[in-house]
């Protein structure tokens, strides 16, 4: 077949560019494809492949590129899903067609800028795609995660420092790329697998000197606190009043 076709340096960043066969098969694809409409006969009937298709079968793909059935069937697949080609299997035959290759040929006749098209048209339409995608999945994120009321899970869950695995939850999210369709559930989840005994420092507490009950801190929950004093380990109001009632000088 005569003719030729423009590659355009843009395939450079198109997935088959990765895989030297996959480019090589891609390029065989374009360059099988018809030029113009033509009609063929199959079975005593006839049949018009029209510009931009061509008739095949899957064994005679991989007699030509040397590869299994299997592999013709998963990359003429993966070509359909980025809508490069279409297929057809209901003639007797495999009919593909190169998508939109009418599209972008040239007016005045010059050979069919095929590749450089099609490659771009499907890396600007992925590249949209995927932006809407992230775009949408940020949104949702951000919205749900603001959503989330850390005093109300704080009242249900008062071993767990909710502040602190909040924060470690979405760093762990970040870490790996992890999303999800509802964030306060999955929270709720990491709260509930969270360590028991973590006190939540959600509030100030006062700390008192055993020894010298004058000098009192505050401070948050959780903390150790020493006598600038004596040095000796201080302990909160609520264990001083405990320690009076057990000894019986509580008012």
């Amino acid at each position: 077949m005569s003719g030729w076709i423009k590659l355009h340096r843009q395939i450079r960043h198109h997935w088959v560019w990765e895989h030297p066969e996959y480019l090589k098969a891609w390029i065989d694809i374009l360059m099988i494809a018809n030029h113009h409409d033509r009609k063929k006969l199959f079975n005593m009937e006839l049949h018009e492949i029209k510009q931009g298709e061509f008739p095949t079968a899957i064994r005679k793909l991989s007699l030509r590129w040397d590869w299994s059935t299997g592999k013709v069937r998963r990359f003429l697949f993966r070509l359909k899903s980025d809508n490069m080609i279409d297929t057809r299997t209901d003639l007797g035959y495999t009919l593909v067609k190169i998508t939109k290759y009418k599209q972008f040929q040239v007016e005045s006749g010059t050979p069919i800028d095929t590749l450089t098209d099609t490659l771009t048209d499907t890396l600007t339409d992925t590249t949209i795609r995927i932006k809407r995608i992230k775009e949408k999945t940020i949104c949702t994120k951000k919205s749900q995660l603001a959503k989330i009321d850390l005093k109300a899970l704080q009242s249900e869950f008062p071993l767990v420092n909710v502040k602190k695995e909040f924060d470690d939850w979405q760093d762990y999210m970040l870490s790996i790329g992890r999303t999800y369709k509802k964030y306060n559930s999955a929270f709720r989840r990491w709260l509930r697998r969270s360590k028991p005994g973590e006190v939540a420092k959600t509030s100030d507490m006062v700390y008192v000197c055993p020894e010298h009950h004058d000098i009192k801190i505050t401070g948050e929950k959780g903390f150790f606190k020493t006598c600038p004093k004596c040095r000796t380990r201080m302990i909160s109001e609520y264990e001083i009043i405990e320690r009076k009632i057990q000894d019986g000088t509580h008012d």
